[in-house]
């Protein structure tokens, strides 16, 4: 959410800016705001991949609450409840690495433990003004690889949720991440 809207990992469709404020042992692959994609990204060895299938952030910083809706205490306990309700939602979690499914998706579910802050830069991926936007909680799936061989792979998510805030959420994202 740091990265400006205008090299945005999330909102890019071919893998051109995947490589966006990467830094340290885990090299982050992107998620989308619900919509599917397909992109090419080259990483360096010896990374661990985080790979989001199915992700919710719910606070100040994402229009549930003040600032970003004015007059909306933040309550984290309903902001929490409301992240678990739409995790809960989805009813297919399929992901393949080169061809093999990863068994029980739904096993890697991860909850912050504690609320965080969002820092937008100007020109933000929400459209919200530049700053600290404070608390929001997360809550959804997100698989840790160990880092993966020279050469090309495929990792693919495929995810199917009706029943969340935004009602029917579909999506298949397909990263070709080339690890050279």
């Amino acid at each position: 959410m740091s990265v400006p809207a205008d090299r945005n990992p999330l909102t890019d469709e071919t893998g051109e800016f995947c490589d966006e404020g990467q830094a340290g042992p885990v090299w982050f692959l992107s998620g989308t705001f619900g919509n599917s994609a397909e992109r090419v990204c080259t990483a360096p060895t010896g990374k661990k991949i985080l790979v989001p299938v199915f992700n919710w952030i719910f606070g100040a910083g994402a229009f549930d609450c003040e600032p970003s809706l004015p007059d909306v205490p933040c309550d984290i306990p309903a902001l929490q409840e409301l992240a678990a309700e739409n995790t809960e939602a989805a009813v297919v979690l399929d992901v393949t690495i080169d061809g093999v499914p990863v068994a029980n998706v739904a096993g890697y579910r991860s909850i912050s433990p504690e609320p965080f802050g969002l820092i937008y830069p100007d020109n933000s991926v929400t459209g919200l003004p530049a700053g600290t936007y404070s608390p929001n909680v997360s809550d959804g799936y997100w698989l840790m690889l160990t880092p993966l061989t020279k050469g090309v792979h495929t990792i693919e998510v495929h995810v199917i949720a009706p029943g969340t805030i935004f009602g029917l959420i579909e999506y298949e994202i397909i990263t070709h991440l080339i690890v050279e």
